[in-house]
């Protein structure tokens, strides 16, 4: 665990995305780590289905990373696809911070693919969580810097990576390629796997349209930014 002060589409969209930026203009590495606070109305009585949820969120990442890199070129560092745990110096979980001023100074700062907030709800009377998943600038074209997704806490969840908050992952990972003019193939990848995972959400995600419109817009910057060729 790190203290938190001191850690304060796939060939026809790579097409698209054509010619590979130079690797002068990566200057950052790639993010890859998802931090998660302790999450709103988590009690006693409650505290091992979050337990379990976090439990499930690291599962799926570690199983999404695997996915992420079959059958395709090397992706970098995406072994490196993990959660952490914000704790203050006594090690004990952190709640959300509640300022988004505060929260982009934490993600810059911890170099985060995004942060996890959200609160215990019930899905059809099962336990479960409403998380609101802090991309920062990696937002894009979203009105906001949340995305809201559900997750039920069970059982199944652990093996499943077609669901809300691995499908957020993903565009984060695109958009953290584009933010760096990384490998255009890399882009295609996160950017196809988030697409096609959208139509199966369901009300599991507040705007699947509005994050479909945002790929998109997307794959456009970095076409015009990182030197890509127009189709």
């Amino acid at each position: 665990m790190h203290r938190l002060i001191r850690a304060l589409l796939l060939a026809a969209t790579a097409a698209l995305l054509a010619a590979t930026a130079p690797s002068s203009a990566i200057a950052e590495a790639p993010r890859r780590v998802v931090w998660v606070f302790k999450y709103d109305r988590v009690t006693p009585e409650n505290q091992s289905s979050f337990d379990q949820f976090a439990q499930i969120i690291h599962s799926k990442f570690s199983i999404l990373a695997e996915e992420i890199q079959r059958d395709t070129d090397p992706i970098t560092d995406i072994s490196k696809l993990s959660t952490e745990r914000l704790v203050d110096d006594d090690m004990n979980h952190v709640t959300n911070l509640h300022s988004n001023a505060q929260l982009n100074d934490l993600w810059d700062q911890n170099g985060a693919l995004a942060l996890l907030t959200g609160r215990m709800h019930e899905i059809e009377g099962q336990p479960g969580v409403r998380s609101r998943i802090f991309l920062g600038p990696l937002a894009g074209n979203l009105s906001s810097a949340f995305v809201q997704v559900d997750l039920p806490i069970a059982t199944d969840e652990f093996d499943l990576v077609r669901d809300s908050h691995s499908t957020v992952a993903l565009y984060a990972l695109g958009m953290d390629t584009v933010a760096r003019c990384g490998p255009p193939h890399e882009a295609a990848r996160f950017f196809h796997m988030a697409s096609s995972r959208l139509p199966q959400l369901g009300a599991t995600i507040r705007d699947a349209e509005a994050l479909r419109s945002a790929i998109d817009a997307a794959l456009v910057d970095m076409r015009e930014r990182c030197g890509g060729n127009s189709p």
